[in-house]
């Protein structure tokens, strides 16, 4: 079996733990949102929210679209180049220049 580059475990460990923080935080977000989904219900013709909270489906999407925004942030986050490192030296620029 191939063994799994460095850059390939991160990404599965950014996707790991996008998912896994992304469960608490949606369904506490679709919690949060009720209220909203109250308003919305009046303007559009289904349901958005039950007796006991958010439809399923909300909750599901709100934990999707919030799994995508954490995957999107720490993968930022996790390939962020320091600005040393992308730049050229000046000196370099002008040695390897064939002007």
């Amino acid at each position: 079996m191939e063994k799994l580059t460095t850059a390939r475990k991160e990404k599965w460990i950014t996707v790991i733990f996008s998912v896994l923080l992304a469960l608490p935080f949606g369904l506490v977000g679709s919690i949060v949102l009720t209220p909203f989904f109250w308003w919305i219900e009046k303007f559009i013709p289904f349901k958005l929210t039950g007796h006991t909270g958010p439809e399923t489906w909300v909750t599901l999407t709100v934990t999707f679209i919030t799994a995508n925004l954490l995957y999107i942030i720490c993968n930022k986050l996790l390939h962020r180049i320091p600005d040393e490192q992308n730049t050229i030296p000046a000196d370099r620029l002008v040695k390897n220049s064939k002007v």
